[in-house]
């Protein structure tokens, strides 16, 4: 099962009024699994960024990470996501989308776009628990100076 029972819902304001999506959360190891392989993505290009911290030249920095992300993610953990977070959505009898063509079919008969429904489904079933982490969130604030001293001394350079 890739689905529990847990309902999330938001309202979306759309050019023929208000609509209400509902969807259901993932499992905790499906959440887990997709976190990792997101993790997997991004650590190269957080240790990028790191790196970066300690050379005088960052003219290429962004390049660099971006491109390490790039490199990275691939169409398939793309298409992973998009089917398991838009498959979440639950349709009119109350069960979810799950497949592609289903998928298809519900954007094919709603004026919500895709996008909207695929960030908000991101944020609340992947980014939010993660950020829940009292494991993670002990390491925010280090990442917080990181970033801040990475944006102090790009302002110096300039």
């Amino acid at each position: 099962m890739k689905y529990s029972d847990t309902i999330i819902n938001k309202t979306f304001t759309t050019d023929k009024g208000d609509k209400i999506v509902k969807a259901v959360t993932l499992h905790a190891i499906k959440q887990g699994m997709l976190q990792f392989k997101l993790a997997r993505v991004l650590a190269p290009a957080m240790g990028g960024v790191v790196d970066g911290m300690a050379s005088k030249d960052r003219s290429l920095l962004y390049a660099t990470v971006f491109n390490l992300i790039a490199a990275k993610a691939t169409e398939e953990l793309f298409e992973e996501l998009q089917t398991l977070l838009l498959g979440s959505i639950l349709d009119s009898s109350g069960e979810p989308l799950e497949t592609v063509e289903r998928i298809n079919t519900y954007f094919a008969n709603t004026s919500i776009h895709q996008f909207d429904l695929l960030v908000w489904l991101f944020e609340k079933q992947l980014l939010e628990p993660l950020l829940k982490s009292s494991a993670l969130s002990g390491f925010m604030p280090k990442l917080k100076t990181i970033a801040d001293n990475f944006m102090q001394e790009n302002k110096e350079v300039e």
